[in-house]
């Protein structure tokens, strides 16, 4: 095992660490800039805000920031000594730390839904108690079909209905249309990079893929920045095939469902220990989804009811056994690594399905690596890394 991990020169990385903290920096800035801000479960649409001019603040996904700093633990102490248990997941709980220990920015509403998790959907009832602002609950189905569809729209007119009438404003039809036509080329340009990272080598690199793939579509949808990055990270991957400019691969991995941020060196180690690269993950793969900006609100829901990682955990799991078929046939997957997130019951309940369907339909191994998602007093990655170095042993 290499002793040390080089690190990376990447433009995307660059980039993405930039888009990251230009999105944040507009949620700490937006009381100041006299824009709303709507703290969200990261399961929403945030083109519901950019229609109304206001900001969204994902805590979650700000959780998992902190804990790329290592300043999580700040937050999972707040919430502990609250009365959270040490076991619960610590994303939820960092969401529940910020609110608690007043270090986010206060919201003027609440959007909260149930998918992925009962907690998530609890820790928004404390934030709306916590700030004393309105809270609406928007309740997403599990079918994808015309009837989910229909109630989700709704739904999601719902919500619209409750953040006018909750900030004084009125909704411009022309400025919805306009953000889901932003949504919709967003999603094109992510299909596009998509389908470059199918090449044999694949054109990018294992620890550019982590949040990039989904962060712009998920929480800037609906923005010109979430077309810019992709069309920059498309760019990259056709120069460096056009170039040769890619690493040798022997192994192509996909990691389901989530990759906690302690474990982010291992990544580059599996690439220049093995030349095992992870060409698709759970949270960076959606289908096409169909989106007419004639049709906003509905569009937003077939969005919203595909969305990446959490449609994974929305309904029983057998509905999404689909999703690893599609990619384990399209990206020629040699091997999975399975972060099972001990505080995620939807994740770790999955595991023997997803594993046996692994085994029986395409005779590809699984490798399963217990850990916690942002805390890193529950990440022994020496241990990880001596399991992930097994398994390729096996496999070699």
């Amino acid at each position: 095992m290499a002793a040390t991990i080089p690190q990376i020169d990447s433009e995307v990385q660059k980039q993405y660490a930039q888009f990251v903290a230009n999105f944040f920096k507009s949620a700490f800035d937006a009381r100041n800039a006299g824009k709303k801000l709507v703290w969200m479960a990261y399961y929403l649409p945030s083109e519901l805000c950019y229609a109304l001019d206001a900001v969204p603040f994902y805590p979650e996904i700000w959780g998992g920031v902190c804990a790329r700093q290592g300043i999580v633990l700040k937050y999972l102490e707040a919430a502990e000594s609250f009365g959270y248990p040490r076991e619960l997941c610590s994303a939820t709980k960092s969401a529940a730390g910020m609110a608690l220990s007043g270090e986010a920015p206060p919201p003027d509403a609440v959007l909260s839904t149930q998918p992925v998790c009962d907690g998530g959907m609890k820790v928004h009832e404390l934030v709306a108690v916590r700030y004393k602002c309105p809270h609406f609950f928007i309740d997403v189905p599990y079918t994808k079909d015309k009837n989910g569809i229909e109630y989700l729209t709704g739904e999601l007119e719902g919500a619209l209905k409750f953040l006018t009438e909750s900030f004084g404003t009125e909704l411009s039809e022309a400025r919805l249309k306009k953000v889901v036509e932003l949504s919709k080329r967003a999603e094109e340009l992510h299909l596009e990079v998509n389908e470059l990272r199918k090449k044999k080598p694949s054109p990018l690199l294992s620890l550019e893929l982590f949040g990039q793939y989904f962060f712009p579509c998920s929480f800037l949808g609906g923005t010109q920045a979430a077309i810019d990055f992709y069309a920059m990270v498309a760019e990259v991957a056709k120069r460096r095939i056009k170039e040769g400019n890619v690493l040798e691969e022997k192994y192509r991995l996909l990691w389901a469902p989530l990759v906690p941020q302690s474990f982010l060196s291992i990544l580059q180690w599996l690439e220049l220990e093995y030349k095992a690269k992870v060409v698709m993950e759970m949270v960076g793969y959606a289908p096409k989804i169909e989106m007419d900006a004639a049709k906003p609100l509905e569009s937003l829901a077939r969005k919203t009811l595909e969305a990446r990682f959490p449609s994974l955990g929305n309904g029983p799991g057998v509905l999404n056994l689909d999703r690893y078929r599609e990619i384990v046939k399209d990206y020629d997957i040699d091997a999975v690594i399975y972060f099972a997130h001990w505080g995620c019951r939807t994740i770790c309940s999955a595991v023997k399905m997803v594993k046996d369907l692994l085994r029986e339909e395409f005779d590809v191994p699984m490798l399963v690596l217990d850990g916690d998602i942002f805390d890193p007093r529950n990440n022994p990655v020496e241990q990880a890394r001596a399991r992930v170095e097994e398994f390729f042993e096996m496999l070699e």
